[in-house]
């Protein structure tokens, strides 16, 4: 066994006399040590020399980068970068072009020349300056989630030094009720990432979300109701113990849609949402809004 990071393994082996029996069931423990980790940090700069994935004439470029080539098409590719549960829609990258024209780099999910699946073209154009980098930040149209292969391509000559993503809190994100950490109550059902049916005592559960130096922020509620009004207790508690509980009204007459302030403790916090005796909601969605940005 060769180990790609630090860590421990455990090797498993079943042996039966047919194919749909199991008669003997054996495992070992590994461990290894100072390998590192395997993955590359997707919020941590990734230098351009670190790729292990190319095709074309890849040549060496200032400061760790690289260079595409100029007479051919050329790929560069990074295997294992971690986005963990939150990820990111914007990346930033380092870019030294020979003259003020417009370059398209191309951004895949996957090597390209293995069922890769292009996610942009990046359109980079800055007025050049002579061996200098200059970053730029793109929106992407997904998010990225989870462990990535990510591969870049172009057709002119152009350098690169390192790419970096933007670290985003989820609590910035758009969530779907049906995506709660934890959910649990007397009377409820899950529908297409929806928490329909909400009755009595049903708490919904969000952890790690991050609301900075926040004391104040807009909720955005999607649901439905058939009360006149269906109360929803918002209790967000910080990883010190202070706990901030808000009261939202959500009101049949205002739509499907409604906003409140509620407050937050700040910090890294747990969002739970407690619908109380007497309710009866469908619960879409919600996300939180920066008060300067609602």
């Amino acid at each position: 066994m060769h180990a790609r990071g630090d860590g421990k393994y455990y090797l498993r082996a079943l042996w039966g006399e047919t194919e749909d029996r199991t008669d003997i069931i054996s495992q070992l423990e590994f461990s290894a040590e100072n390998a590192g980790d395997p993955a590359l940090d997707a919020f941590s700069y990734i230098s351009a020399g670190l790729y292990d994935l190319s095709s074309g004439e890849i040549g060496a470029g200032n400061d760790k980068g690289i260079a595409f080539s100029r007479e051919e098409e050329s790929m560069v590719g990074f295997s294992r970068v971690d986005f963990g549960d939150v990820g990111s829609d914007r990346i930033s990258v380092d870019i030294f072009a020979l003259n003020s024209d417009a370059y398209d780099l191309e951004f895949f999910d996957g090597h390209p020349a293995k069922g890769g699946r292009r996610i942009a073209v990046l359109t980079y154009q800055k007025p050049s300056i002579w061996n200098v980098y200059q970053q730029e930040t793109w929106q992407l149209p997904e998010r990225l989630t989870g462990m990535h292969t990510l591969c870049f391509r172009m057709r002119d000559k152009v350098h690169m030094k390192g790419f970096v993503f933007e670290k985003q809190s989820s609590a910035w994100l758009k969530h779907e009720a049906g995506s709660a950490d934890t959910l649990y109550g007397d009377s409820f059902r899950k529908e297409n990432g929806r928490v329909l049916d909400i009755g009595n005592n049903v708490s919904l559960i969000w952890n790690a979300m991050d609301f900075g130096e926040k004391k104040e922020v807009l909720l955005e509620l999607e649901g439905m109701t058939p009360l006149p009004v269906n109360t929803v207790s918002v209790r967000i508690r910080n990883n010190e113990g202070k706990e901030a509980v808000s009261v939202f009204n959500f009101e049949r007459e205002r739509g499907k849609t409604q906003r409140s302030a509620v407050s937050v403790p700040g910090g890294l916090c747990t969002v739970t949402f407690v619908f109380l005796p007497g309710s009866q909601f469908d619960f879409y969605g919600f996300r939180f809004l920066p008060m300067d940005r609602a």
